[in-house]
């Protein structure tokens, strides 16, 4: 109960960390900013996964975005890249990503496509539809013994996100944990 009582500010909103992903998609603003506590079993956001198996290797960050302007609005989107490792990230090299042709806008599970190969991919959750797009992400910092990581993406998705005629541009810096999944 203590715990609690010092992980809110005087408002009773939750007391914010630096991990965080911030970006402007097409001039708006959105953030994810983890807790600075968070209860057991909650699900951090931003942060990457350091997935090693038997078939694979690779990394997966996803971020929960939130309107900076209005938080509880409607206009929520899930943001995710994958980077698959022959060899550890290297900080400052520019990674790139490019959608599977014809694959760009993804409903329900036919995004799975993605997710049983070894490509690298960028991706825009919204509601129930995915947007592949094309774009770059450059590590700053990746370390995984102080599993942490900040970086810088550059990605443009296809134009049905916003109903609009051209594409949609997203630039964002992030600092989040790197959390090893086996």
């Amino acid at each position: 109960m203590t715990l609690s009582l010092f992980a809110c500010d005087k408002d009773g909103n939750p007391l914010l960390s630096a991990l965080s992903f911030k970006c402007e998609i097409d001039g708006v603003k959105y953030k994810d900013q983890m807790p600075l506590v968070i209860p057991p079993g909650a699900k951090r956001s931003p942060i990457i996964h350091h997935v090693i198996d038997n078939d694979a290797k690779y990394i997966h960050f996803s971020s929960s975005l939130k309107r900076e302007e209005n938080p509880k609005d409607e206009g929520s989107v899930s943001f995710g890249f994958r980077i698959p490792m022959d060899k550890n990230i290297v900080v400052g090299k520019t990674y790139n990503f490019i959608p599977i042709d014809g694959k760009e806008i993804l409903e329900g599970i036919d995004n799975l496509i993605y997710l049983e190969g070894s490509l690298p991919f960028v991706r825009l959750l919204n509601v129930d539809t995915f947007y592949y797009g094309n774009g770059t992400v450059v590590f700053t910092e990746f370390d995984l013994e102080s599993k942490r990581a900040r970086g810088k993406v550059q990605v443009t998705f296809p134009s049905e996100l916003q109903n609009t005629k051209s594409e949609v541009h997203l630039n964002g810096e992030f600092f989040c944990q790197v959390q090893r999944a086996y």
